[in-house]
Parts: C-alpha cells; sequence; structure tokens
C-alpha cells in the first residue's frame, strides 16, 4: 500500500466551476452523446470515447479540484466507520476517489471502459483486486451473484441509465443487485439526484441507510443504501 506520509497534498484549483442554477455546465460538454444513449441510438460512451479522454492523465483534473477534494471527504463521511471486505468501483477512472476510501476495503475491484484509466488506477489505489476494463454493461452482467460488500457509483449514471425505471435503469438496477450481498452497501453520488437516484430509491430489493447533500457550486446527494434479502 502506497505510503501517504510520503504523498504531498494536492493544491486545490482555484478557478470556479461554471453553473447555473446549482447546475455544473460541465456536465452537459457530452450533451449529444447523452441524447443519443436516451434515444438508444447506439452506446455513444463506448471504450473509444474514454480511451481517447484517458490519453492525457487526469482528464476532468480530479486530483486538483476544490469541489473534488471536498466531495471525497463527504463520501467517505457519509460511509461512515463501516468496513468492508470486497468493493467495487463501477466507472473508477483513475480512483482518486477509491484511493481516498481504501482504509475502508480489503480488496476492490475496478471496472472503467479506458485500460489506460485502469492502469493508473490501480498504482493509484494500492489495494489487490481485478482490474475490469471494455464493455462496461456485459462486464456488469457478468459478475458471480452476492461478490461484493459495497459498490460505488460515483457521477456515472449519466453514462449508464440516464432514465429513471427505463430499460438501460432496470437493467443496471438487476445487475447490482445480483452482484451485491444481502446486507452489503450501494453507495450513489450524483448532482440531479432526484432524477438520477429516483429508481433507486423505490426499488424494494433496496433500503434507505442515509443521504448527505454536498452544495458546492452544484448540489450533488450522497446516497447509500443497503442490499436487502429479496431476490434479485
Amino acid at each position: 500500500m502506497p505510503d501517504d506520509s510520503l504523498r504531498p497534498e494536492p493544491t486545490p484549483d482555484k478557478a470556479p466551476r461554471t453553473s447555473l442554477f446549482g447546475i455544473y455546465l460541465g456536465d452537459f460538454a457530452d450533451a449529444k452523446r447523452h441524447v443519443k444513449l436516451w434515444l438508444g441510438l447506439g452506446d455513444p460512451f463506448g471504450v473509444d470515447h474514454f480511451e481517447t479522454l484517458y490519453k492525457k492523465p487526469d482528464p476532468w483534473n480530479y486530483e486538483r479540484s476544490s469541489y473534488d477534494l471536498v466531495k471525497r471527504q463527504v463520501v467517505e463521511f457519509a460511509l461512515g466507520a463501516e468496513q468492508y471486505q470486497r468493493a467495487f468501483d463501477v466507472g473508477s477512472g483513475e480512483a482518486h476517489l477509491a484511493a481516498h476510501l481504501r482504509s475502508h476495503f480489503t480488496s476492490i475491484d475496478l471496472l472503467d471502459a479506458a485500460e489506460s484509466a485502469l492502469e493508473r488506477a490501480r498504482a493509484r489505489v494500492g489495494l489487490p483486486g481485478q482490474n475490469l476494463a471494455g464493455d462496461l454493461r456485459k462486464s456488469l452482467a457478468a459478475l458471480a451473484p452476492g461478490a461484493y460488500d459495497l459498490c460505488l457509483f460515483s457521477e456515472v449514471l449519466y453514462y449508464f441509465a440516464p432514465i429513471p425505471w427505463g430499460p438501460l435503469d432496470r437493467e443496471l438496477r438487476h445487475a447490482v443487485a445480483r452482484a451485491l450481498r444481502p446486507g452489503g452497501r450501494l453507495v450513489l453520488v450524483h448532482p440531479l439526484a432526484f432524477f438520477y437516484h429516483r429508481g433507486w430509491r423505490a426499488d424494494p430489493r433496496f433500503t434507505f441507510v442515509r443521504a448527505v447533500t454536498l452544495g458546492a457550486g452544484r448540489k450533488v446527494e450522497v446516497l447509500v443504501l443497503e442490499r436487502n434479502a429479496q431476490p434479485a
């Protein structure tokens, strides 16, 4: 495991993020691709898209962004003192969040479309586990039942399932419910939570644990749910 005492603290960026009514305008940078996803027109967020983005390390400036520094602390607060044997970070990117939370996990599997991102992620997180690269939905559908104690989705649902109770949303919720053991935890971290988290809150396979709201130029909800014993 990396020695944190040897890692200098990143200096936060000072540039404010442009927002309108509390919504970060950067969320709409891929608007055309999101529309294609909503209409079911292919896979606009495929492997090639993310491999291109990750040719440059940290394309979203997660390391130095003041917003992301605060978000990591809020997610850890929402996790509480619980410890988890096997965790799964879906859409991990370069694992800036997972690395911040690693003291809560014994091992963590990382899933991302871009293999280059996962190579940097594993080095950063410093924990044992699998790297799963490529088609995200196929990887989720192939997970072993009850494999995980915790699943983490941080600001990725709009790439997977943007419409509550739509077919992509139902498919994703089924895959996650199947992969989590009874009593396992699901952590969702997203802006526009009234939209992206709505189906998950209503799903009878999950029980509400807690929610924490972060307001830092954009309103973000950290939602913690527990997998109950209802069949997947």
